[in-house]
């Protein structure tokens, strides 16, 4: 798995790209140093792009995963936004959004379009961050 990131400060965005096989423990590891790095986190949009990731989670994974993740971003306050192409990582990413949406705001998209629109910013500022050197989280 690689985890690629960008921030764009003026945007308040996070644009995160995730490509190859994923696991839970591959998740558990990346996301931590993820966070680390990005300590404003919590106060930041984010475009999280699955559309090159291929999940692979058990079901006692993904509640392993939900729990995870509601612990370590609670209080979280701006929305994010997750891109995916494949019927099993768009089941799995809508379960998740559904299991966290009490305490972040989390939406699952198939279009670049509708992930924009819900987190109020261009399609053209994704292509132009597309191009950009992003910094790189390998598990």
């Amino acid at each position: 798995m690689v985890l690629k990131y960008y921030i764009d400060e003026d945007q308040q965005l996070i644009y995160s790209e995730y490509s190859g096989n994923i696991t839970y423990p591959m998740l558990r590891k990346a996301l931590p140093q993820l966070w680390d790095k990005v300590k404003n986190i919590r106060e930041l949009k984010s475009y999280i792009n699955l559309t090159q990731a291929q999940f692979h989670i058990s079901f006692d994974e993904t509640r392993e995963l939900i729990d995870f993740l509601m612990e370590s971003l609670n209080g979280v306050r701006y929305p994010r936004g997750i891109l995916v192409e494949q019927s099993v990582d768009t089941a799995l990413s809508m379960l998740i959004a559904h299991k966290t949406r009490a305490f972040m705001k989390i939406e699952v998209f198939s279009t670049q379009r509708g992930i924009c629109n819900f987190l109020k910013i261009e399609p053209e500022m994704i292509e132009s961050i597309q191009q950009k050197a992003f910094k790189e989280i390998h598990a």
